[in-house]
């Protein structure tokens, strides 16, 4: 239900204020939205905002706010007289001078991280304009960089604030935003209610939607995660760039954390259809996979000003068998948990120990802990509870206990209120072989003499993989489409070629197999590169030709790891 839910007869008058106008049913529901929104922009700056200039008596925040306030309630008088795109337009580059002006006046106090994912859903809820999207994005992007070379040059100096009242208004600002964000989220349920009932009468009607979202949040994802990625490369490289290592450092857990939260809808799409069976048992080595698995969580541990702490029971084999893969994920999810909810300043242990024919894995914190009558459902999905400890999706714990139950364990959780929890996984112990332990690779991988192609639809895919192709020394070039990127394959002769999945006038695989029919390309490497989430779709692509696969958003350390394994052995094929 939204926040402005027209259950008074003026309130929903006012809402469709301008509908009359709209040409088409999509037109009137985006009348709709952006009333509903400015309404709620409106009613927060005057809630929230009085609190502020209560707070902070400055001319700065009390006027500001009260225009701002005006500004949206105007947005109606442009729908009344029939102006909708210029409505459009007006919320949204009044949201956008709003969260410049706080975040310029507040600096940190004001989560723009947050504002950003807003402005971003609100764009694609109240357009389909392509040209009206690029606007509001510019509008979002130019609020960003503003705010961000303030932070860095300090040109607009923020309000001096003390502790307490920045927590205090912190909070405030999340809540205002979160509110913002859970309202855009009703329209877009709503909005894609309609499309679900339809196809509920077929057993594919949840993967077929969960699918679409995948691969709409994985493009703009991929961006973001790549931008941040060479973002993290640059700080490395320039020390005049260290103060920004932070902010990147805060960009990189934040998409880390975006791309969990889209695995765990994949993965609970496909255990529900039950698709998730296939297990893959290796042997690994036991202590430096738990090393491994908790590194990648230490700089979330440290932003909380929690420590983790690994044991490993002397008497378990070094080695083990198991599929490596679910069981990262079992102890990502739970890591996860337990550092987002344990006490600032505890430590998170993590366990490995011997238990007869068994081994256990168990991760305890030092949080609220989980009331008894809580614990019956906590595995449930989507689960509503009032405790805090359930993470915001309500997927990770059910996850936990379908893959544990996959690999023949038992999931079980020890917990007593205001003493912390324990999640306990039960498997079957396999002992393996000790795995050959490779010496990590040079960070630098030289592609000078190689030439690379990347087919893709996507500008800022192709950008984001052209620089990192380019700053390993490789020639690239780039095809928007498969028929393109035939006949500059044709032409130019790559050693590389990337692929994409989706794209428009021929798509991955078919273009992947006419690269295969020309002799000349028998042998080429072909890495796929897909934002569809579910593991048949890749192998698609696979099976049309493709020698690697590489799921977006791309991690920069995965497409190194693949030329590595492959150019060994591929000399440079085509010179000139």
């Amino acid at each position: 239900m939204n926040l402005l839910s027209p259950t008074v007869p003026f309130l929903a008058q006012l809402i469709k204020t301008g509908t009359r106008f709209a040409q088409t049913t999509e037109e009137h529901k985006e009348v709709i939205i952006v009333n509903c929104l400015s309404l709620t922009t409106a009613s927060l700056l005057l809630i929230i905002g009085a609190i502020f200039a209560l707070l902070l008596p400055s001319a700065w925040i009390a006027l500001p706010v009260g225009l701002e306030c005006a500004g949206f309630l105007s947005i109606m008088l442009i729908n009344r007289a029939g102006k909708l795109k210029t409505a459009k337009l007006s919320m949204y580059i009044l949201q956008c001078i709003c969260a410049t002006h706080f975040g310029i006046l507040l600096g940190p106090v004001i989560e723009i991280q947050l504002l950003i994912v807003f402005l971003i859903m609100a764009s694609y809820l109240i357009t389909k304009n392509k040209i009206q999207r690029r606007i509001f994005l510019g509008v979002s992007i130019a609020m960003l960089i503003i705010t961000e070379v303030n932070f860095y040059y300090d040109l607009v100096p923020a309000i001096p604030l003390n502790r307490d009242t920045s927590f205090l208004l912190r909070w405030l600002s999340i809540a205002g935003i979160l509110m913002l964000i859970l309202e855009v989220i009703s329209f877009y349920d709503q909005k894609n209610s309609a499309h679900q009932e339809a196809l509920k009468k077929s057993g594919e009607s949840k993967s077929l939607f969960v699918k679409q979202i995948s691969h709409e949040i994985r493009t703009p994802l991929n961006g973001i995660y790549g931008i941040a990625q060479l973002l993290q490369e640059d700080v490395a490289r320039y020390p005049e760039l260290v103060r920004l290592r932070h902010y990147v450092q805060d960009l990189m857990y934040a998409c880390t954390d975006a791309k969990a939260i889209v695995n765990n809808v994949l993965d609970l799409a496909e255990i529900e259809n039950g698709k998730m069976h296939n297990l893959h048992h290796t042997a690994f080595a036991l202590r430096p996979w738990l090393d491994q698995v908790t590194g990648i969580h230490q700089y979330a541990a440290a932003a909380r000003k929690v420590s983790i702490q690994v044991e490993a029971d002397p008497l378990l084999p070094p080695a083990i068998i198991g599929d490596e893969l679910k069981l990262r994920q079992i102890l990502n999810n739970l890591l996860s948990n337990a550092i987002k909810f344990t006490r600032p300043g505890t430590t998170v242990l993590v366990k490995a120990t011997r238990h007869h024919q068994k081994w256990l894995l168990s991760v305890t914190d030092a949080g609220a802990g989980i009331a008894e009558e809580q614990r019956e459902n906590i595995f449930e999905p989507f689960v509503k509870t009032t405790d805090r400890y359930v993470e915001s999706t309500g997927l990770g714990l059910h996850i936990t206990k379908q893959l544990t139950s996959l690999l023949g364990g038992e999931i079980t959780l020890f917990s007593k209120p205001r003493h912390g929890s324990t999640f306990q996984v039960m498997l079957p112990l396999m002992t393996g072989e000790m795995p050959a332990i490779k010496k990590a690779d040079d960070p630098l991988l030289n592609l000078q003499g190689y030439k690379a192609l990347i087919i893709e639809d996507n500008l800022m895919s192709q950008k984001i993989l052209a620089n990192l192709l380019k700053g390993m020394g490789a020639d690239t070039a780039v095809a928007d489409d498969g028929a393109e990127g035939l006949i500059t394959a044709g032409a130019w002769r790559p050693d590389i070629i990337f692929v994409d999945a989706h794209m428009p006038v021929m798509t991955g695989p078919v273009t992947i197999q006419e690269l295969r029919r020309q002799p000349c390309f028998e042998k080429t490497l072909i890495i796929a590169v897909t934002a569809d989430g579910f593991t048949g779709d890749g192998q698609t692509m696979i099976r049309a030709g493709a020698d690697e696969l590489i799921p977006k958003p791309i991690a920069f350390t995965d497409i190194r790891t693949l030329l590595r394994k492959h150019l060994v052995t591929r000399p440079v094929m085509h010179q000139g």
